[in-house]
């Protein structure tokens, strides 16, 4: 039987994805749509996988759900994951074990129960946001997770949560359910879905940070606890680490930096004001660029799974304002799953948490002694933690100005990760991180 997303032309597809928040091949040209599986949900709604295939040879698979299986009067695709039919659909899945379908085979792995009532008349809720998946709200206390861009092998954020949930650690949503799907065709699964717990409306520390109205004691409450909690979860990721006897690693020489300098250079003529000062600067020290980043430090260690895509958007704050929330463990969203399931050493967050703090302090119009403020008690509280931690030398060296001086190389690689995001992405935004590079270099 033919699925009616069959019968949909590539230029539909197209203009569709093109519209959705959720679709990260916006600047690549598709050219095929190939349906690895798809299902009816009921009520004319569908679910289907789309293996996309663009002009430059590269490959995605993208999950839509709740696709209206008749056009609308534009002749347009219309999407509702959110739907009653939708829900019912992936609810009926989270009852069964396994549940096969002539593409391929759904498996259910239940976590930990879920306690809300999701019954018919719960209420449903499809957040807003720039995300690179859709998070609905079901009831009181459940959110789902629906993956967009998908990839065959394990998720990093469902390994992260089983470690997590299993020692107790209360500073992350507890993981109810996830859902895969594992093609006839292929060894390996993707994962569709996750079922986590919901803190409700609460604020992020970003907003936090960049509000007039928060004071700058409760930001540096905010900062100290924020290094507490992101010391132990470490501590609990290199246990695991230890318990499967991973080896330790040195550092290694990532000489991405090197072709960020030579964007800058060629963009460097059509700059102007502020900026183009700044890159002419930045490109006049490559010289010690070179040395700082092309001279890999002394450091061995146990590498360990990290959140990945730390900042200050992904901790909630309780509306007692005193519980934080980590969240969103899958890593950097535009990175290969190869990447995000590597293990790396926690200065990796760390300087990515500190890269957090200067985005906030350029919306927030804050002075640099702000920033400054929220860097130390940010550090001094990690460091503490994190020396007095077991184990804590497979991780860090015992000597905090040590720990430091090597967060200037993690800042500085980080920095420069986000020059090209920003190239390719916010060029309004690149006086950021172009202002942290040389302001790491000014002020070592």
């Amino acid at each position: 039987m033919t699925s009616p997303t069959e019968e949909i032309s590539v230029s539909t597809w197209n203009s569709f994805l093109k519209q959705c928040r959720w679709y990260g091949h916006k600047d690549q040209s598709l050219v095929e749509v190939e349906l690895l599986a798809s299902e009816s949900q009921g009520k004319g709604r569908s679910w289907s996988l789309l293996q996309l295939k663009f002009e430059s040879g590269n490959h995605a698979i993208y999950q839509v759900s709740g696709i209206q299986e008749s056009l609308g009067e534009a002749g347009q695709i219309i999407e509702d994951p959110a739907s009653e039919k939708s829900l019912q659909w992936l609810s009926d899945l989270l009852e069964r074990d396994r549940s096969s379908i002539g593409s391929g085979e759904f498996k259910t792995v239940i976590q930990n129960p879920i306690s809300s009532n999701l019954g018919p008349n719960h209420s449903i809720e499809c957040l807003t946001g720039e995300m690179s998946n859709t998070l609905i709200r079901l009831g009181d206390g459940v959110l789902l997770k629906l993956y967009r861009s998908l990839e065959f092998g394990p998720n990093p954020e469902v390994l992260a949560y089983d470690i997590l949930n299993r020692e107790g650690f209360k500073s992350c949503p507890k993981l109810y359910s996830s859902l895969s799907f594992k093609p006839e065709s292929s060894a390996d699964s993707l994962t569709l879905a996750l079922w986590f717990e919901d803190l409700g409306d609460c604020d992020d520390l970003w907003t936090r940070f960049i509000e007039p109205e928060t004071s700058d004691a409760d930001i540096q409450k905010f900062a100290t606890h924020l290094g507490k909690l992101t010391a132990e979860f470490h501590g609990i990721f290199l246990k695991d680490a230890l318990s499967q006897s991973v080896p330790q690693q040195e550092l290694t020489v990532d000489l991405a930096y090197v072709e960020t300098l030579s964007r800058l250079s060629t963009l460097e003529s059509r700059l102007s004001g502020r900026l183009k000062e700044q890159v002419i600067q930045l490109i006049s020290r490559k010289t010690e660029i070179d040395h700082l980043l092309g001279t890999v430090p002394e450091y061995s260690f146990t590498p360990i799974q990290v959140h990945g895509d730390y900042h200050l958007g992904q901790v909630l704050l309780s509306e007692d304002d005193e519980r934080l929330v980590v969240f969103d463990f899958e890593g950097e969203p535009l990175a290969r799953l190869e990447d995000r399931l590597q293990r790396f050493s926690p200065l990796k967050d760390i300087a990515s948490m500190l890269r957090s703090f200067s985005y906030a302090q350029v919306v927030g119009k804050k002075e640099a002694q702000w920033k400054e403020g929220i860097r130390e008690a940010f550090l001094d509280s990690y460091i503490q933690t994190a020396l007095s931690q077991k184990n804590s030398s497979s991780l860090l060296p015992s000597d905090p100005k040590q720990v430091r001086s090597l967060l200037r190389f993690f800042e500085l690689q980080k920095a420069f990760r986000e020059m090209e995001y920003e190239l390719a992405h916010r060029p309004d935004w690149l006086h950021v991180p172009v202002s942290g590079v040389l302001e790491a270099l000014i002020h070592p």
